[in-house]
């Protein structure tokens, strides 16, 4: 059911994957299958902008960000906002975020990297992003796709 919920993409099979992993305990319960079937209508695109599939993937992108609970919540959707501005499938290495850290960040933060890495690693744990800190991390290509589709909507 939960595969089929997912309309046996990949990237949402891998995204609801990571929601099961952290929220759920990794087993498919009734209440994992409702959140899959929920739809809070934060869709970023339906009807003529997109296709029938896209309400899924858009609902476990948002159902994959809702399941970081941590304080820096906001900062971590931000900066998954943020990844439109680079290219899908291709890993961004470190020193990049280090050197954007400062304005992502803050620039009165004390060493804001730090920050920024860990926001980066919640957003490969959440499915939302893969690769690794040391070789580098990227979105998958759909998810970058959506993420561009809403920064040229809000410009």
């Amino acid at each position: 059911d939960a595969v089929e919920l997912c309309g046996r993409l990949p990237l949402v099979i891998s995204i609801a994957a990571g929601i099961l992993e952290q929220q759920h305990g990794g087993v498919v319960d009734e209440a994992f299958i409702a959140l899959l079937s929920e739809d809070h209508g934060e869709v970023l695109r339906e009807g003529e902008h997109g296709d029938e599939m896209v309400s899924i993937e858009d609902r476990l992108i948002n159902a994959s960000l809702n399941s970081y609970t941590g304080k820096d919540k906001n900062q971590v959707e931000q900066l998954f906002l943020e990844f439109a501005i680079f290219p899908e499938d291709v890993p961004v290495p470190l020193p990049v975020f280090d050197a954007l850290a400062p304005m992502w960040a803050g620039r009165e933060t004390k060493r804001p990297h730090l920050k920024v890495r860990s926001w980066v690693t919640a957003l490969v744990r959440c499915s939302l992003a893969v690769g690794s800190l040391a070789d580098g991390v990227y979105q998958h290509g759909e998810t970058a796709s959506r993420l561009q589709f809403t920064l040229f909507i809000e410009v």
